[in-house]
Protein backbone atom coordinates (compact mmCIF):
# COMPACT_ATOMS: atom_id res chain seq x y z
CA UNK A 1 0.00 0.00 0.00
CA UNK A 2 1.20 3.54 -0.66
CA UNK A 3 1.56 5.90 1.93
CA UNK A 4 -1.67 7.98 1.11
CA UNK A 5 -3.56 4.35 2.94
CA UNK A 6 -1.11 3.07 5.29
CA UNK A 7 -1.92 7.39 6.90
CA UNK A 8 -5.38 6.72 6.44
CA UNK A 9 -5.14 3.31 8.16
CA UNK A 10 -3.76 5.05 11.44
CA UNK A 11 -6.26 7.78 10.92
CA UNK A 12 -8.90 5.37 11.35
CA UNK A 13 -7.55 3.28 14.27
CA UNK A 14 -5.45 0.95 13.17
CA UNK A 15 -2.22 -0.10 14.53
CA UNK A 16 1.15 2.37 13.88
CA UNK A 17 4.54 1.28 13.24
CA UNK A 18 5.52 1.48 16.68
CA UNK A 19 2.86 -0.73 18.59
CA UNK A 20 0.18 2.17 19.52
CA UNK A 21 -2.93 3.85 17.40
CA UNK A 22 -3.53 7.34 16.56
CA UNK A 23 -6.65 6.74 19.02
CA UNK A 24 -4.99 5.84 21.76
CA UNK A 25 -2.56 8.72 21.77
CA UNK A 26 -5.47 10.96 20.70
CA UNK A 27 -6.76 9.73 24.26
CA UNK A 28 -3.43 10.32 26.23
CA UNK A 29 -3.09 14.06 24.81
CA UNK A 30 -7.37 14.80 25.52
CA UNK A 31 -7.65 12.69 29.33
CA UNK A 32 -4.75 15.57 30.87
CA UNK A 33 -2.96 17.73 28.48
CA UNK A 34 -3.74 20.55 26.23
CA UNK A 35 -7.50 19.60 24.81
CA UNK A 36 -8.72 18.18 28.35
CA UNK A 37 -12.24 16.94 28.45
CA UNK A 38 -14.72 19.54 29.53
CA UNK A 39 -16.75 17.43 31.73
CA UNK A 40 -13.46 16.97 33.92
CA UNK A 41 -12.68 19.67 36.43
CA UNK A 42 -10.16 22.29 35.30
CA UNK A 43 -7.00 22.28 37.75
CA UNK A 44 -7.12 25.53 39.11
CA UNK A 45 -3.88 27.71 38.58
CA UNK A 46 -1.66 29.32 40.58
CA UNK A 47 -1.83 32.75 41.84
CA UNK A 48 1.19 34.64 41.16
CA UNK A 49 4.09 35.34 43.60
CA UNK A 50 3.07 39.23 44.76
CA UNK A 51 5.41 40.83 47.02
CA UNK A 52 4.06 42.59 49.51
CA UNK A 53 4.18 46.47 48.91
CA UNK A 54 4.24 48.68 52.52
CA UNK A 55 3.62 52.19 52.62
CA UNK A 56 6.58 54.28 52.10
CA UNK A 57 8.79 51.89 50.08
CA UNK A 58 8.90 53.64 46.71
CA UNK A 59 8.75 57.01 48.07
CA UNK A 60 11.63 56.21 50.91
CA UNK A 61 14.25 54.91 47.80
CA UNK A 62 12.71 58.14 45.81
CA UNK A 63 13.99 60.27 49.05
CA UNK A 64 17.04 58.45 49.44
CA UNK A 65 18.13 58.97 45.55
CA UNK A 66 17.02 63.11 46.63
CA UNK A 67 18.97 63.09 48.74
CA UNK A 68 22.43 63.12 47.35
CA UNK A 69 21.03 65.68 44.51
CA UNK A 70 18.59 67.90 46.71
CA UNK A 71 19.25 67.14 50.09
CA UNK A 72 16.55 68.95 51.68
CA UNK A 73 13.65 67.43 49.39
CA UNK A 74 15.44 64.05 49.82
CA UNK A 75 15.23 64.72 53.61
CA UNK A 76 11.48 65.92 53.43
CA UNK A 77 10.94 62.80 51.07
CA UNK A 78 12.49 60.47 53.52
CA UNK A 79 10.44 61.95 56.37
CA UNK A 80 7.08 61.84 55.01
CA UNK A 81 8.23 57.82 53.65
CA UNK A 82 9.59 56.96 57.18
CA UNK A 83 5.96 58.34 59.36
CA UNK A 84 4.14 56.21 56.57
CA UNK A 85 5.74 52.94 57.28
CA UNK A 86 6.28 53.56 61.43
CA UNK A 87 1.72 54.41 61.32
CA UNK A 88 1.81 50.49 59.43
CA UNK A 89 4.06 49.06 61.70
CA UNK A 90 6.84 48.31 59.20
CA UNK A 91 10.33 49.22 58.95
CA UNK A 92 11.80 51.48 56.30
CA UNK A 93 15.53 51.42 55.92
CA UNK A 94 15.51 53.46 52.39
CA UNK A 95 13.39 56.09 53.90
CA UNK A 96 15.41 55.90 57.53
CA UNK A 97 18.50 56.16 55.38
CA UNK A 98 17.50 59.60 53.01
CA UNK A 99 17.02 60.59 55.97
CA UNK A 100 20.52 60.59 57.49
CA UNK A 101 21.95 61.25 54.30
CA UNK A 102 19.84 64.35 53.09
CA UNK A 103 20.03 65.51 57.28
CA UNK A 104 24.31 64.87 56.95
CA UNK A 105 24.65 66.58 53.52
CA UNK A 106 22.37 69.35 54.18
CA UNK A 107 23.98 70.10 57.24
CA UNK A 108 27.22 70.10 55.35
CA UNK A 109 26.47 72.16 52.96
CA UNK A 110 25.18 75.12 55.25
CA UNK A 111 28.33 74.79 57.51
CA UNK A 112 30.70 75.18 53.98
CA UNK A 113 28.11 78.15 52.86
CA UNK A 114 28.25 79.97 56.35
CA UNK A 115 32.24 79.47 56.43
CA UNK A 116 32.42 80.99 52.86
CA UNK A 117 30.23 83.78 53.83
CA UNK A 118 32.92 83.98 56.92
CA UNK A 119 36.04 83.91 54.93
CA UNK A 120 35.28 85.82 51.33
CA UNK A 121 32.23 88.16 53.11
CA UNK A 122 35.24 90.93 54.75
CA UNK A 123 36.73 90.89 51.51
CA UNK A 124 34.17 91.07 49.61
CA UNK A 125 32.91 94.15 51.32
CA UNK A 126 36.34 96.04 50.96
CA UNK A 127 36.34 95.21 47.46
CA UNK A 128 32.66 96.96 46.99
CA UNK A 129 34.41 100.03 48.94
CA UNK A 130 36.88 100.35 46.79
CA UNK A 131 37.78 103.62 44.37
CA UNK A 132 37.81 100.58 41.44
CA UNK A 133 34.23 97.89 43.15
CA UNK A 134 31.09 98.52 42.48
CA UNK A 135 29.98 101.64 42.46
CA UNK A 136 26.09 102.61 42.32
CA UNK A 137 25.54 100.10 44.74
Amino acid sequence: MGAKRAGARAIHGERMATGTTVKHCFSQLTTGGIMADKTSSPTPASAPAVTPEYPGQSLGITGLVFSFVLPLVGLVLGVIAYNWSKKAGVTNGPARAAVIVGGVILAAGLLVYIAWVIAVGPALLQYMHSPWGMRGF
